[in-house]
C-alpha cells in the first residue's frame, strides 16, 4: 500500500515546501520524477508495450529512484550549506 502513495511525495513537494529553504532546482525535477513514475501507468494499458512487460513496471521505479536520490543529494547540500555558514 504505502508505494501506491510514493507517486504523491514529488507532487505534494510542489505544493507543501517552504519558499524560505529552498532546495536546488526541486520544482524541475519533481516535475520529472512525476512525469516519469506516471509512464508507469501504462501497465494499466494491455495493448501498448505488451513485449515489454517488466519495462512498463520499471518507469515507476526510476522515478521513485530518482525522486530519492534528488533528496539524498539535496538534503547534503543543503547541510553542508548550512555548516559553511555556521563556522564562518
Amino acid at each position: 500500500m504505502p508505494s501506491v502513495l510514493l507517486i504523491f511525495s514529488p507532487f505534494l513537494s510542489l505544493i507543501l515546501w517552504e519558499s524560505k529553504r529552498k532546495l536546488w532546482n526541486v520544482k524541475k525535477m519533481s516535475i520529472l520524477s512525476i512525469i516519469i513514475m506516471a509512464l508507469g501507468f501504462i501497465a494499466f494499458i494491455p495493448g501498448l508495450l505488451s513485449n515489454y512487460p517488466g519495462l512498463k513496471q520499471r518507469f515507476f521505479h526510476i522515478g521513485w529512484s530518482l525522486w530519492f536520490l534528488y533528496l539524498n543529494y539535496s538534503f547534503i547540500r543543503a547541510l553542508e550549506n548550512d555548516n559553511e555558514k555556521i563556522n564562518s
